[in-house]
């Protein structure tokens, strides 16, 4: 009992952590987004120029710690009899936290090649079609972030209803802060928001 005590109590631990640290990448990939956006305008306008488009602006690299790679799920197959959902939610989390960490590696990489491009002209092409690329990617990429971040706060429910129905486990529960809870009501508006364009377009 105390081993699966302890390791629900990493669990939520690092679910509140991976929620915090998606909040943070949440709100960087938004503000790409909204420059990439004016980029592509005058990017799209043959008679602008695109020089006046800053670099800066768009082309830097994220910080992001995936820290719940180190969630071992097989600790948590005894949970199964009680919750059958838990273990399923870790895989299916680490497996889109793992997505999200190659999505950032590859984004961190095209901006430091691009940085090292001493050709000039080439360079500013490369700007150019680097923009146009990720910005035709990051709006399902905020989706994917606000996706996991309803799955996380599910799994934290989930272990919250297990402290119920497991006599004696006594899970030393963690409070969401007042900015997680607020940034997961915004995930979940936004994810919704998302899902409905998209079954809009498809018809």
């Amino acid at each position: 009992m105390q081993e699966l005590r302890d390791n629900l109590n990493f669990l939520v631990s690092v679910s509140l952590a991976s929620i915090s640290g998606l909040k943070f990448l949440h709100e960087k990939l938004h503000e790409v987004e909204t420059k990439e956006r004016d980029a592509m305008v005058t990017i799209k306008n043959k008679f602008a120029d695109t020089d006046s488009i800053n670099s800066d602006d768009v082309c830097f690299g994220f910080v992001y710690d995936n820290v719940f790679k180190t969630i071992n799920e097989a600790k948590y197959t005894s949970c199964i009899r009680h919750n059958k959902d838990i273990v399923v939610d870790i895989v299916r989390i680490k497996s889109l936290l793992n997505s999200t960490e190659q999505y950032v590696d590859r984004r961190n990489s095209a901006v430091k090649s691009i940085s090292e491009c001493e050709n000039l002209t080439i360079k500013r092409q490369r700007i150019l079609s680097f923009i146009s690329s990720d910005h035709e990617q990051i709006e399902s990429f905020i989706a994917d972030v606000c996706r996991i971040t309803i799955l996380l706060k599910m799994l934290i429910g989930n272990i919250v209803k297990l402290n119920q129905d497991i006599k004696g486990l006594n899970i030393e529960l963690q409070l969401r802060t007042d900015e997680q809870m607020k940034f997961i009501e915004i995930a979940e508006e936004e994810y919704t928001e998302y899902t409905k364009q998209h079954k809009e377009q498809e018809k």
